[in-house]
């Protein structure tokens, strides 16, 4: 894919294209839990780190709890919760990427934000009561600092680090989730758009900073 060099000279530029690529889709489907592991899918254990295997796991030392209640339904009947803010990673190439979370707590009420990246918002106080179990769809974009013809972007030294530049996906859980699976796939019939500007449009690590920029994605209908 080309992108042709366009020169702003306004504050904010909005980029609009239909991705279409040869390569083969990737896809994941994780199972969280300590109990029986559903058909196709990848068990996911609190101690499953992404420094471990460099493919996917908990992310930045973050912890969370597993339960397993039993149950017929291997999928939903085990999960990992936390009342504190996690990370999940998964090494994947830039592109667009659909995720499919099951949430909730079979005996508890539960309640989950979701941010993707840099504190891109997905998800915003999606609640279930106890024993509810309900599945939400967003897409992410993943970007990296290559660009065609060998060259690369480049980032000042406090950029380095950020999570926008990496060669993973990252999702961030809030407040109080209970998380039962995730499917992750790539696809190539989305809408990317590109926000170009200030410091209002971009995104901000550090909370309780946040730009309109990283927060319109909870806004838009991702199904």
């Amino acid at each position: 894919m080309t992108i042709k060099r366009i020169f702003l000279l306004s504050t904010l530029a909005v980029f609009f294209y239909n991705e279409g690529s040869a390569q083969q889709k990737l896809a994941y489907k994780f199972d969280f839990g300590p109990g029986k592991v559903a058909k196709d899918y990848i068990q996911i254990l609190p101690e499953t780190s992404f420094s471990g295997n460099q493919k996917y796991g908990f992310d930045f030392d973050t912890k969370v709890e597993a339960v397993d209640y039993g149950g017929k339904n291997a999928l939903t009947a085990d999960l990992v919760k936390s009342t504190r803010p996690f990370y999940f990673s998964v090494a994947v190439p830039e592109g667009n990427y659909k995720i499919t979370l099951t949430l909730g707590d079979p005996k508890a009420a539960a309640v989950t934000t979701v941010k993707a990246e840099s504190r891109r918002l997905m998800l915003e106080n999606v609640k279930t009561k106890a024993g509810e179990l309900i599945t939400r769809t967003f897409i992410v974009n993943i970007k990296n600092r290559n660009i065609s013809g060998g060259q690369v972007v480049t980032l000042k030294p406090r950029e380095l680090t950020k999570l926008d530049w990496d060669d993973k996906l990252t999702l961030e859980f809030d407040q109080n989730t209970a998380l039962a699976a995730m499917e992750i796939e790539q696809v190539k019939d989305q809408i990317t758009v590109f926000l170009a500007g200030n410091s209002t449009v971009v995104n901000q690590d550090d909370e309780p900073w946040a730009s309109w920029g990283q927060m319109i994605p909870g806004f838009l209908n991702q199904a």
